[in-house]
């Protein structure tokens, strides 16, 4: 019985070590999302993230986009359009296609029951500069004017 109390009291001791120095790695300068209303996001709508550097200059920091979409969105893919904006000078504009079913039509990424989840880089490395707003503007470039099944997206910016 005394064996298993000190084992138990151990392993909650490593889980609590592990735990706190997951916090200590967290690379993530910028993470943000925003809701579609009623998993419907339309070919007007434009999403906005906005990304102030206050610190020094940072080199090497990684751009991911990523999403959430449910069992309504009917396509395999997803196609968008980034501007990319620094000090209200358009720096890139991209189209990313980001795959979400293979051909057999098995997520590519992880799902959790009837849900999708994805990401995507987008810049690997990228040098943001101090005191500078940076700007992200993305739409849907898909055929339907409007997507139904798409919940959330977001951007990260990560320390690489």
């Amino acid at each position: 019985m005394r064996a298993r109390v000190s084992i138990f009291f151990i392993v909650v001791i490593l889980a609590f070590i592990i735990f706190k120095f997951s916090f200590f790695s967290n690379d993530t300068k910028y993470s943000n999302f925003h809701t579609i209303s009623n998993s419907d996001w339309l070919l007007k709508d434009t999403l906005i993230f906005d990304f102030i550097n206050e610190n020094n200059d940072i080199d090497n920091h990684g751009v991911t986009i990523f999403g959430k979409i449910n069992q309504e969105y009917t396509y395999a893919n997803l196609i968008l359009f980034i501007d990319f904006f620094s000090e209200n000078n358009r720096i890139k504009r991209d189209t990313l296609n980001c795959n979400l079913y293979d051909n057999f039509g098995f997520p590519q990424q992880k799902n959790i029951g009837n849900m999708q989840f994805f990401k995507l880089e987008y810049l690997s490395t990228f040098k943001f500069e101090a005191n500078k707003n940076y700007k992200f503007r993305i739409i849907h470039g898909m055929r339907d004017s409007n997507l139904i099944g798409i919940e959330t997206i977001g951007i990260k910016i990560n320390e690489n």
